[in-house]
């Protein structure tokens, strides 16, 4: 699996007392996004559909869904900084 890496390149790890994915955020209004952001880093292809969809219906997509094919064999930035939406 890729790792998740900071702006530098280096790894995140709470050891090293990386911040929280979820820091700052409101996980009632702004869980979905996380979920589909977590999707997209993991190679995942999340229908245009799910953008509004609650966490459930983004959960059973992903299980329906998953292709361990697309996984990246590289790390990087969790959300991608060019990323969407």
């Amino acid at each position: 699996l890729p790792l998740v890496t900071g702006p530098g390149g280096a790894k995140l790890s709470k050891r090293d007392n990386a911040v929280s994915l979820a820091s700052g955020r409101d996980l009632e209004k702004e869980g979905h996004r996380l979920l589909l952001d977590a999707l997209r880093f993991l190679g995942q292809k999340p229908p245009v559909q799910l953008l509004g969809a609650g966490c459930a219906d983004i959960i059973a997509w992903s299980v329906a869904s998953f292709d361990l094919e697309a996984i990246p064999r590289q790390n990087g930035q969790f959300p991608a900084p060019d990323r969407e939406g």
